[in-house]
C-alpha cells in the first residue's frame, strides 16, 4: 500500500460526505410537528393466579414527527425520525410492590430507508430510549438497533426479515424481526407488524373490521426497597378491532381504531439487571378486559 493512501481515502471519504450534504434534504410532514398518532389503552383489574397480589393499568402514547420521509433524505434514501412517548399508570396491590405507579417511555427513533427498483427496500434505525419511573436515574437509558429488509414478492404480498437489538424488550438482547402484509382477497388482509397480528375485512366507506392477537406492556427501571430493579409486564391480547379511515382521496391514511379484547395472560418480572433469570418476583394474572382507542396519520 503506497504511503499516499490515506491522503487518497480521506479525500474521498470527504468528498463522498461532500455530495451527501449537497443532496440532504430535510422537511416537516404538511400538518407541521403536530401528533401523527396517539392512543389510549385501559385494563380491568386482574388477580393474580397464586399469590395475593392484583393489577390495572392505563397507557397513554403520543408520537410526534420530526420529519416527513417520503421528501426528506438523500440520493437514493428516505430519513425518518419522531418523537415516542408513553405514559403507563400501573396500580398495584398486595405482594407485588411498585412504588412509583407512574412509569415512563421516551424515545427518538430514527431511520434510514433505501428503496429499491423492485419494490423491495432496506431500513436501518437506531432509537435512545429512556424506561423509568424517574425515582433514580439508574439503569434508564440505553439503545435499540433494527435493521430489515423488505421484499415485494407480488402485488398482493410483501415480507419483512431482520434483527433488532433491544435490551429492554427480551432477555436475549438479540432479537429477529419477521414482518408481512397480505391481501388475501381484495377485501381481506392479513399484517404482522410489531408485536400485533391482525385480519381486517373491508367493509367500504372507510370502514375495516377484524381481529387481533398482540402483545402489551412495557420494560421499565424502577426503584425498589432493594434498589433499582427491571420491571417487566408482558401481556398477550386476543380481540375485535373496527377502524376507520376518514382520508381526502388526495391525502394519506387517517385511521380512527377502537378495540376490545381479553388480556388472556398477563406475567410481572422484577429482575436483577445483567441476569433477566435472577427475578426478585415474578407473579402471573388471570384474563382481565382491554380497551383502547387511537387515531394514527403515520402512512
Amino acid at each position: 500500500m503506497g504511503e499516499g493512501w490515506f491522503d487518497t481515502w480521506l479525500d474521498n471519504t470527504s468528498a463522498m460526505a461532500q455530495e451527501l450534504c449537497n443532496d440532504w434534504q430535510h422537511e416537516l410532514p404538511e400538518t407541521g410537528m403536530m401528533p401523527s398518532f396517539v392512543s389510549a389503552e385501559f385494563s380491568s383489574n386482574m388477580g393474580e393466579r397464586h399469590g395475593g397480589s392484583s393489577i390495572r393499568w392505563q397507557q397513554y402514547s403520543l408520537c410526534l414527527p420530526l420529519a416527513d420521509p417520503r421528501r426528506s433524505g438523500g440520493k437514493g434514501w428516505m430519513f425518518n425520525a419522531s418523537v415516542n412517548a408513553d405514559v403507563t399508570w400501573l396500580h398495584s396491590t398486595g405482594s407485588l410492590d411498585v412504588q412509583h405507579n407512574a412509569l415512563y417511555h421516551f424515545s427518538i427513533p430514527v431511520a434510514a430507508i433505501v428503496p429499491r427498483d423492485n419494490g423491495d427496500s432496506m431500513v436501518l434505525a437506531l432509537s435512545p430510549s429512556l424506561d423509568s419511573d424517574f425515582a433514580r436515574s439508574a439503569h434508564s437509558f440505553h439503545w435499540n438497533m433494527m435493521g430489515t429488509y423488505r421484499v415485494r414478492y407480488s402485488e398482493s404480498f410483501s415480507y419483512a426479515v431482520g434483527l433488532a437489538y433491544a435490551p429492554y424488550a427480551s432477555a436475549w438482547n438479540i432479537m429477529p424481526v419477521v414482518a408481512f402484509d397480505w391481501d388475501i382477497t381484495p377485501d381481506w388482509t392479513l399484517t404482522l407488524s410489531g408485536y400485533s397480528l391482525r385480519a381486517m375485512r373491508n367493509m367500504g366507506d372507510g370502514l375495516s373490521l377484524g381481529a387481533f392477537v398482540k402483545g402489551a406492556g412495557g420494560s421499565w427501571a424502577v426503584q425498589q426497597k432493594q434498589g433499582t430493579r427491571m420491571l417487566r409486564v408482558r401481556s398477550l391480547v386476543v380481540g375485535v378491532t373496527a377502524e376507520y379511515d376518514f382520508s381526502e382521496p388526495e391525502q394519506t391514511k387517517r385511521i380512527v381504531t377502537c378495540s376490545i379484547g381479553s388480556i388472556v395472560s398477563t406475567a410481572v418480572d422484577v429482575c436483577r439487571y445483567n441476569d433477566d433469570r435472577d427475578r426478585d418476583a415474578s407473579h402471573h394474572y388471570h384474563p382481565g378486559l382491554y380497551v383502547s382507542a387511537g387515531v394514527d396519520f403515520r402512512f
